[in-house]
């Protein structure tokens, strides 16, 4: 696990999904999943430029081209490695919170597109041994993998009582890792995340969403 904090960095929630006439639509700030640390911050709104970014699920594009977006920054004492860079830690967080459709017990492709760069994961929320699991595999592409990357995709499992398991986050390829918790799956949430540029270890574009048979 990448972060001192047993959560994942803070990220925007309740931010509107789909395209917006204005970023003045956005919430600003917008409610975070949690405090920010001394030192972070959070940008103005802004939406994505057309034609810059998509999300692939199951063979089926969702265009996310004016959806609000947020940057997020984050101080390098918020960063449990030591071995990554020793600066501030920005990560621009992508229309997430999407409530996706996605059949139960079929392992099924997420391609995060940005910049035109892609993020390619194969992911499945399912039942098994009275758990209920949610698990994403980085296959290949941009997906931050990295030793020297302190931010990573992870795989989040909600059973039907909406408790939470662990997050599992994905810090090497072709492995499949899984997070879960006792009952029944009711989704998954799942982040993809990329370095951007490229080569900036300390600059992230993530996107992360919910999945499963009820939406």
């Amino acid at each position: 696990m990448a972060w001192s904090a047993p959560t994942a960095p803070p990220h925007p929630v309740d931010v509107p999904t789909g395209p917006q006439t204005s970023a003045s639509v956005c919430p600003n700030p917008p409610q975070l999943s949690g405090p920010l640390p001394a030192g972070g911050s959070v940008s103005a709104p802004s939406l994505v430029a057309a034609g810059i970014a998509s999300l692939v699920v199951a063979d089926q594009t969702y265009d996310l081209s004016g959806t609000c977006e947020y940057t997020i920054t984050l101080p390098n004492s918020a960063i449990a490695s030591t071995s990554g860079p020793q600066s501030d830690i920005s990560i621009t967080y992508v229309d997430s919170g999407y409530n996706i459709y996605f059949l139960t017990g079929v392992a099924e492709g997420i391609d995060f597109n940005y910049g035109g760069r892609s993020c390619d994961t194969t992911a499945e929320i399912v039942t098994a041994y009275g758990l209920a699991i949610a698990e994403q595999t980085m296959n290949s592409g941009n997906c931050t993998s990295s030793q020297y990357d302190d931010l990573y995709g992870y795989a989040l499992a909600a059973n039907s009582n909406l408790q939470w398991g662990p997050y599992a986050w994905e810090e090497a390829f072709h492995h499949q890792y899984q997070s879960y918790e006792a009952g029944t799956i009711f989704f998954g949430q799942f982040m993809e995340c990329m370095e951007y540029p490229i080569g900036q270890p300390s600059s992230y574009v993530c996107s992360y969403d919910n999945y499963g048979p009820i939406f």
